[in-house]
């Protein structure tokens, strides 16, 4: 029979792990590389409005051929060396991009993602609220990345992830603007360009039976303890 402040202590423990913080259990699950690797053009940032560049490929549902690899929680599933594809679309300049001293941002609204396996089935979609554009005048490296949790609204992975906990990240190589390397801002205006593209997605882990389980009993030691006191005090 568990003393009494250790039930208590252990019921608490076991109810702050289930229900602790989704940001603190984040991780990188998946990486990509759009193009499968090669040189070409990936992602565009056309009148406003950054997506991927449809390749042309038509045994890809996918606008991007890309690979799969699969990280933390999901790293026991078998990487895509090749055949897989991602659509990203819909994400819309908000407001003005700044020039700082050769640093361009642009601030973005909106979106989503779509990444398909080397059978066209879903894997993984998703949803974006706020993002940002970074990159250089002088140099042909920038990034993108969202700066609100990303929803995750489906595909076959969706079930094994907290939908809320999201992150896309995009690294641009061989930026390109009017055959330029770099990004320009002009007049408030982020000017279109095309670059190589890599990427990662963070999620959180849906917590294991196991884990809610081990909480429950918690919980039921707390209930069961209470009970006692009630009972050892109205028969004192």
């Amino acid at each position: 029979m568990f003393p009494r402040a250790f039930a208590r202590l252990v019921g608490l423990s076991l109810l702050s792990l289930l229900f602790s913080p989704v940001d603190a259990v984040a991780e990188t699950v998946i990486k990509f590389e759009l193009a499968g690797m090669t040189t070409e053009r990936d992602i565009q940032f056309d009148t406003g409005t950054l997506s991927t560049i449809d390749d042309g490929e038509a045994s890809t549902v996918g606008e991007q051929s890309t690979n799969v690899s699969y990280q933390g929680f999901l790293g026991g599933l078998t990487d895509i060396a090749a055949g897989a594809s991602m659509t990203i679309s819909g994400v819309d300049k908000l407001g003005d991009a700044l020039d700082a001293n050769g640093i361009v941002t642009q601030v973005t609204s909106g979106g989503t993602f779509f990444l398909y396996d080397d059978s066209n089935f879903l894997l993984l979609s998703g949803a974006f609220t706020g993002g940002v554009v970074v990159g250089s005048v002088s140099d042909s490296a920038g990034s993108f990345f969202t700066t609100s949790p990303l929803m995750y609204t489906g595909g076959s992975l969706l079930p094994l992830i907290i939908p809320s906990s999201g992150k896309l990240s995009l690294s641009f190589t061989d930026v390109t603007t009017d055959a330029s390397p770099g990004m320009a801002a002009n007049g408030g205006n982020l000017a279109n360009f095309t670059s190589v593209a890599t990427g990662s997605l963070e999620a959180s882990a849906v917590p294991e039976p196991s884990v809610m389980g081990m909480a429950a009993i918690g919980a039921l030691l707390m209930v069961r303890q209470h009970r006692r006191r009630r009972r050892d005090a109205s028969t004192s």
